[in-house]
């Protein structure tokens, strides 16, 4: 059938937004992001004063067991896979970093509307999960600390990335990525 709107449509709707229609969801994301730190990874070279596109992609397989319990544990916390694997992920990061502040990237489809489901066009937007660690925590009391940041991401989701590292992050270090320096992808 003859679609809807077309991709097009969608990019010209989404520039066209006036700033006060994404009053609200800009403000979330201000508050949220101040004066969050660069997750600092440990590195083998020097980093350098200009930001380069050479990096690296780590995937990691589970085997289905693992995959279970974790799925069970989390549905028992009324959270999802995503939220666990989230959960380890920052744990990890900070126990390799020593930071408990950090600020995790992930992929969120952008197709929050019906008629943008059978297009084809590049949707997806980033979005920045800030998160706390604390070593007094259990895992089950971080995963529930996921969760929330999660959901109220996901509330905000519709803000589109460069929009939101602008009103972050008015003054960027060319030598980092904006807000976030690692992200987290489930491809279940």
């Amino acid at each position: 059938p003859p679609l809807a709107v077309q991709y097009t449509d969608y990019a010209h709707w989404q520039r066209q937004q006036p700033p006060t229609a994404l009053a609200e969801d800009l403000a979330f994301w201000k508050t949220t992001l101040a004066d969050a730190p660069v997750l600092t990874l440990p590195t083998d070279h020097p980093r350098p004063a200009i930001r380069s596109a050479a990096g690296a992609t780590h995937t990691l397989t589970l085997n289905p067991d693992t995959i279970h319990h974790l799925t069970t544990h989390a549905h028992t916390h009324d959270a999802t896979l995503f939220m666990a694997l989230t959960a380890a992920t920052t744990i990890w990061l900070s126990r390799h970093t020593g930071q408990t502040d950090i600020t995790l990237g992930t992929a969120t489809s952008g197709r929050t509307h019906t008629e943008l489901e059978p297009l084809i066009g590049f949707f997806v937007n980033t979005l920045p999960l800030r998160t706390h660690t604390t070593e007094t925590h259990t895992y089950t009391q971080h995963l529930t600390h996921i969760r929330t940041t999660t959901l109220n991401a996901y509330t905000h989701d519709t803000t589109p990335f460069e929009r939101i590292v602008d009103t972050a992050t008015p003054h960027r270090d060319p030598s980092r990525n904006p807000l976030t320096e690692a992200m987290i992808v489930l491809d279940n």
